[in-house]
């Protein structure tokens, strides 16, 4: 349980580093983009925006589960209602334009519930 809060208090640093992760080559894709990207691309397209940048949340969120199991054995259930994450996401976005889309999910992420893996 440890290793698990460890890793979560690195992920929680995430938003602050990330624009300049991309620059360095160390994060590439949609999660680099500031949130206040996110709403233009929304504003604009709400149904592209959606197409683009869920996809990225979940397979981020995917990740992190898969390497929170093989650590801790322990993940985030991503099982819930997929729209009210959604929701979520863009309303951080909302509150913090300067953070990146990958803090936005991050902080969904560690809202979502903790769970045992059967293995």
């Amino acid at each position: 349980m440890k290793a698990l809060g460890v890793t979560l208090l690195a992920l929680l640093t995430v938003p602050f580093v990330s624009v300049e992760a991309a620059e360095t080559g160390e994060s590439i894709g949609i999660g680099a983009n500031l949130c206040a990207q996110l709403a233009k691309e929304h504003a604009d397209n709400p149904a592209g925006a959606d197409e683009v940048y869920w996809p990225w949340a979940m397979g981020m969120m995917s990740g992190l589960n898969f390497a929170s199991v093989a650590n801790s054995k322990y993940f985030r259930d991503l099982s819930g209602d997929q729209e009210l994450f959604r929701r979520a996401i863009f309303a951080y976005c909302q509150r913090h334009p300067l953070a990146s889309y990958s803090g936005a999910i991050l902080d969904l992420y560690v809202s979502l519930p903790l769970k045992k893996a059967a293995r």
